[in-house]
């Protein structure tokens, strides 16, 4: 994630986007290394380019599993386009108001997420923007133990 951060890092500046990422620990997941890059470009891409100000990845443990949530502050998705997100050549109404895109970003991650036997999902939270998240099951992930910098 942290290299993926670094790729997205210049485009997000561009966008005049700040990008934070929270995480209690690190951790390896099992996964091929280039599409889990391709994956999570496509999941920040796209919340830089929708978002307004601020985009946020927490990484945290629930109930066994790893979840990667990437939150952006934009206006989110009207809740019966959401089902439809993750589809091949789909695009919301703000996504078609804008050239830029073919409708394959998120397809994409669903395809690299299925191959693996991850799950992702998106949401509109309460207090705005759009929410990504990507759930990697209990077996995929581990806990890493990093040395300290000295």
């Amino acid at each position: 994630m942290r290299d993926v951060i670094g790729e997205v890092l210049p485009r997000a500046i561009s966008h005049s986007v700040n990008l934070s990422y929270v995480a209690r620990e690190e951790y390896q997941v099992l996964a091929d290394k280039g599409l889990l890059a391709l994956m999570f470009q496509n999941i920040l891409g796209n919340a830089i380019k929708y978002g307004r100000k601020e985009v946020e990845v927490h990484v945290l443990v629930r109930d066994q599993s790893l979840v990667i949530k990437v939150l952006d502050d934009g206006p989110g998705v009207d809740e019966d386009e959401l089902p439809q997100l993750f589809e091949r050549f789909f695009r919301g109404q703000d996504a078609k108001q804008q050239a830029e895109g073919s409708g394959l970003g998120l397809s994409i991650v669903r395809r690299v997420a299925e191959l693996h036997g991850f799950s992702v999902a998106a949401c509109n939270p309460v207090e705005g923007g759009l929410c990504v998240s990507v759930t990697i099951p209990a077996g995929s992930w581990e806990s890493v133990e990093v040395a300290p910098i000295s």
